[in-house]
């Protein structure tokens, strides 16, 4: 517990105001972390003559200023920090990314953008993540299977409970279970069971998506009797939601029985959220 108060001690020193640009990519990261923000990134150059434009028609505006506060905002020279542009693909400038704190995209494009452009886009994406913040500091602070695992099944959920831009951060979602089953140790003793929670987590951001023929077709697949223990709820809840989709008050019933037995309440809480926002 002292470390992590240690920790947020010590990012509580790079806080400043959001209006002014940081040129630190590690530094906006570890302010991202402590300030529940996600990253606003400008790649640049002096000799780009459309990035100074938007240095003053754009950046340099009190609108878009004033929706900059909910980002970490950093500018990249490509010239300077040609290894940090290799590896986000930066082919041309101006190039503006929006990233988590842990530096994964959730939104990129290339071009020159107007004030009206830019505010549009700084709103779209303006959440904060005190909701995904233990996981993404565990995750930053080890990269390990676990805090993978972790922040997945949270970001899943994350992506119905913003409210806004579900496909992005479903995308985003997806793009960590991808990374959670590279780290994953095939000899380990409990492999299987782990490949198979990634499988249901993928079903998982289907039905998010308001994919459930698909879901439902290959859950049919699925024989009970070989779903570990550890996936069990994460079964009853995909059926669960299969069922509120089909409006079939038995199987309704059925699952959310199953779901509650098991201490699964914050399941069914959760369906309520993927219907609301019309999954």
């Amino acid at each position: 517990m002292r470390r992590i108060v240690l920790f947020f001690v010590l990012l509580s020193s790079f806080v400043v105001s959001a209006q002014q640009w940081q040129y630190s990519f590690e530094d906006a990261q570890k302010m991202a972390l402590g300030t529940n923000r996600y990253i606003l990134v400008d790649f640049w150059a002096n000799w780009c003559g459309p990035c100074k434009a938007m240095d003053v028609d754009t950046w340099g505006t009190e609108e878009v200023q004033e929706w900059m506060q909910h980002y970490v905002s950093v500018k990249i020279d490509i010239d300077t920090h040609r290894t940090l542009a290799t590896k986000y693909n930066v082919r041309g400038i101006p190039y503006v990314f929006i990233l988590d704190p842990l530096g994964n995209v959730l939104y990129a494009e290339m071009s020159y953008k107007d004030k009206s452009q830019m505010v549009k886009i700084l709103k779209r994406f303006a959440v904060n993540s005190k909701y995904l913040q233990r996981e993404l500091v565990n995750y930053y602070r080890e990269d390990s299977f676990n805090n993978s695992l972790r922040l997945t099944q949270k970001y899943l959920d994350f992506a119905i409970l913003t409210g806004k831009e579900k496909k992005s951060f479903l995308n985003l979602a997806n793009h960590y279970i991808i990374e959670t089953r590279k780290k994953l140790d095939k000899d380990g003793s409990k492999y299987q069971d782990y490949v198979q929670r990634l499988e249901f987590l993928k079903y998982l951001r289907d039905g998010y998506s308001g994919r459930f023929k698909k879901i439902k077709k290959q859950l049919k697949k699925q024989d009970l009797a070989v779903v570990a223990p550890m996936n069990l709820q994460l079964y009853r809840y995909l059926h669960y939601l299969i069922s509120k989709n089909d409006k079939n008050k038995a199987a309704i019933k059925q699952w959310s029985d199953a779901l509650e037995k098991n201490n699964g309440t914050r399941y069914i809480k959760m369906a309520e959220y993927v219907f609301k926002e019309g999954a």
